[in-house]
């Protein structure tokens, strides 16, 4: 009973752990992401201010419509350089959060694995059948989310792969 309520509370604590970690990577993305919204929010405004400026210091319609067409370009270029950081942002906090979540996950399908290797030994006649199920069913799952993970991949490639003509394009 003791070693039991000691794998529980050092369960707990992992868990608590690992819980204050993915907190301080949400924090800290926040912190990033809050930090390239002044910065981008900075910058537009003041190519904005002088894009103004410019304009009015125009002498003909010509110099009017080139400096529109520099602010245009400018909130482009700025746009994309906020999708472009925004994304490394939110990739960072991804992969840091995985890094602390896999490794109980991983412990986690071990115990259930040692856990049906013990019920499988004490299954009562005539239950091996829905006992199976349960273990097929266990396995769809896994692989239900190893599939979901490398699906989870290919989406942020094709992301990236959707951005790469805009890139060029600008």
């Amino acid at each position: 009973m003791i070693a039991a309520a000691e794998k529980f509370a050092n369960t707990s604590i992992a868990s608590f752990d690992t819980m204050t970690a993915m907190l301080n990577v949400a924090f800290n993305s926040t912190a990033h992401l809050t930090a390239l919204n002044f910065s981008t929010s900075r910058s537009m405004l003041h190519d904005g201010a002088s894009c103004a400026s410019a304009m009015l210091d125009a002498r003909n319609t010509g110099e009017i419509f080139t400096h529109e067409t520099s602010l245009g370009q400018s909130v482009i270029d700025n746009a994309l350089a906020y999708i472009r950081s925004a994304n490394e942002i939110a990739t960072e906090g991804h992969q840091a959060i995985l890094q602390l979540v896999e490794p109980q996950i991983a412990e986690f399908n071990r115990e259930i694995t040692r856990n049906l290797d013990k019920a499988a030994k004490s299954v009562p006649a005539g239950s091996e059948l829905a006992f199976a199920a349960v273990i097929s069913a266990l396995q769809v799952a896994k692989r239900a989310t190893g599939s979901g993970e490398s699906a989870q991949e290919g989406s942020t490639e094709s992301q990236e792969e959707t951005s790469r003509p805009t890139r060029k394009s600008a």
